[in-house]
């Protein structure tokens, strides 16, 4: 590795050039992975750890159970995805939560990274700087002389700047190799890290579907049929008053009336 490196590092202006367009590219590039993973992910994850807990702590005795509340934002996920921060009020089917709405983080596909220029750039500078190496020895060569010891001068420097010429071509090819495969690694933990958020939101929640709706609908007129049962004789008064009752059992847990509440 060292005798590469000698081989292809020279300290000329373009092989540092090349050299901080890719340090500056890699760093970039992880810390969009990790803004991706923790800020972009990061309720999302943690919704879903919070979810799964309180499905698990199901299956555990009332004295085992841990009282646990959501964070802030947590909570503000929960109300936007399942309508309600309220555990206890989360709607359910055959053991899974029901999502009113789908997480866009996971529904959208990766973002694609935009430094994919970058490696375009290294085999640019590369490429100038072969140019330039070549151009340098070049210079000293006079084809009109017959001093042996000028030739032999012009020879040497033709030599270096060849040198210098190659070097830079392998430093921009290299570069741009290594930086691909940085593109590749972020781009491998965004799905990683999206697809093991899907998976396990699936194995917890399910999408509201219409089937689930109108099994909300069947079981809110099945309580006011109950209500209706009960009459003896059936009047206008008398259902209004039954309906009235039923509607009235559904605000009896809220603290706080609001139109999303009420809705």
């Amino acid at each position: 590795m060292a005798k590469v490196w000698g081989i292809i590092w020279h300290n000329e202006p373009f092989h540092w050039a090349i050299a901080f367009v890719l340090i500056v590219a890699t760093i970039i590039e992880f810390y969009t992975l990790w803004q991706y993973c923790s800020s972009e992910c990061g309720t999302t994850g943690a919704a879903i750890k919070f979810l799964s807990n309180l499905k698990n702590d199901k299956n555990l005795k009332p004295s085992n159970k841990v009282n646990v509340k959501p964070s802030n934002g947590v909570s503000k996920w929960l109300k936007g995805h399942l309508g309600t921060d309220d555990s206890s009020r989360f709607k359910q089917q055959d053991g899974n939560f029901i999502l009113i709405k789908y997480p866009s983080v996971l529904a959208h596909p990766i973002p694609r990274s935009s430094l994919r220029f970058v490696i375009t750039l290294c085999t640019a500078i590369g490429l100038l700087g072969t140019f330039y190496g070549i151009q340098q020895g070049l210079q000293g060569i006079n084809l009109s002389t017959k001093d042996t010891n000028e030739l032999i001068t012009a020879s040497k420097e033709l030599l270096v700047g060849m040198k210098t010429a190659f070097s830079t071509s392998m430093m921009g090819l290299g570069s741009g190799s290594v930086f691909t495969l940085v593109l590749f690694i972020c781009d491998s933990g965004r799905q990683k890290r999206r697809d093991s958020l899907r998976h396990k939101l699936n194995a917890i929640a399910t999408l509201k579907t219409t089937d689930n709706s109108n099994g909300d609908l069947v079981e809110a007129f099945i309580r006011v049929g109950n209500k209706l049962s009960g009459l003896n004789q059936p009047s206008a008064e008398a259902i209004g008053q039954a309906v009235g009752r039923s509607i009235a059992e559904q605000f009896a847990g809220l603290n706080q009336l609001s139109a999303h509440a009420i809705g």
